[in-house]
């Protein structure tokens, strides 16, 4: 029986991908060799093992995403025995998974978000300037970090009081900012990104101390400084960041219409979906 484990495994072409298929593969044989009578072949599989399976991965308290996972292996490996005709038919196919539970995203209070913007409030260096308008611009914005840390200075507009931001090749969007964010950026680029830019011509909004494009990563750092020096004791993230903007948004009953959520890619559950105040330019 595991030399079709095998070479099921062996058709797919990540590595981990392969291992964690076979151990999961691995663990469905052996719970057939338990069995009394033990199954012999693949062939004599039935629904009723499939779901001794999962009853046996609920008693032992697995995660819910790894019964679901390990029962898609399942699935899949059953798919493909039906696919060579080794099988007559796929016992998994009607055996449902309890759907894994998420956690509530973490949303920060205003009062915490107030601590959190204080961290970086050192009007007096680059450092503390940029800190304040990389997170003042994420609480006003709710944008990705791939996406904060892919604007250009172009895209702000401080005499509009707007952001121009591309949610994809498609559209452009302009995103109205609040005055404090507008003043923190302005803050930022007259009297800190001259002082710390490499290279005159430059074109990204938020650098490094030297002088080169801030990428996810050093911006990961840059919040969890602040939240430390804020002494927020959750994690918090640039998805956290998100999450606040669209709670508080959303708390005061400013939104916008799940087409124009839906076009930007996001998720239309008001909780997980961005809420951009924005007109579209053509």
């Amino acid at each position: 029986m595991l030399d079709k484990v095998q070479e099921f495994v062996g058709q797919l072409h990540n590595a981990h991908t392969q291992a964690a298929y076979g151990n999961d593969l691995n663990q469905f044989y052996e719970y057939l060799s338990r069995r009394t009578p033990p199954v012999s072949s693949w062939q004599e599989v039935r629904e009723e093992h499939v779901r001794g399976f999962l009853d046996e991965l609920m008693r032992r308290e697995y995660a819910a995403s790894s019964i679901a996972r390990k029962i898609a292996v399942v699935k899949s490996f059953f798919a493909f025995l039906e696919e060579q005709r080794v099988v007559a038919y796929n016992p998994a196919d009607h055996v449902e998974v309890p759907r894994p539970r998420h956690a509530a995203p973490r949303v920060l209070t205003p009062e915490e978000v107030e601590r959190l913007m204080s961290a970086a409030a050192d009007s007096h260096s680059p450092k503390g300037l940029r800190d304040r308008a990389l997170l003042e611009l994420m609480y006003a914005t709710g944008l990705r970090a791939s996406e904060v840390v892919s604007l250009v200075v172009d895209d702000v507009d401080l005499e509009r009081g707007v952001l121009r931001f591309r949610p994809n090749a498609d559209r452009v969007l302009t995103l109205a900012l609040p005055a404090r964010t507008v003043e923190a950026l302005r803050a930022y680029l007259e009297r800190a990104r001259s002082r710390i830019v490499a290279h005159p011509d430059e074109p990204h909004l938020f650098l490094n101390l030297r002088g080169r494009p801030l990428t996810r990563q050093g911006l990961w750092l840059i919040i969890r400084d602040c939240v430390r020096r804020a002494d927020i004791p959750a994690p918090v993230s640039p998805h956290t960041l998100r999450h606040t903007f669209v709670a508080h948004r959303a708390r005061a009953g400013d939104g916008a219409g799940d087409d124009e959520l839906a076009a930007q890619g996001h998720a239309r559950d008001p909780l997980s979906a961005l809420v951009y105040e924005y007109e579209h330019e053509e």
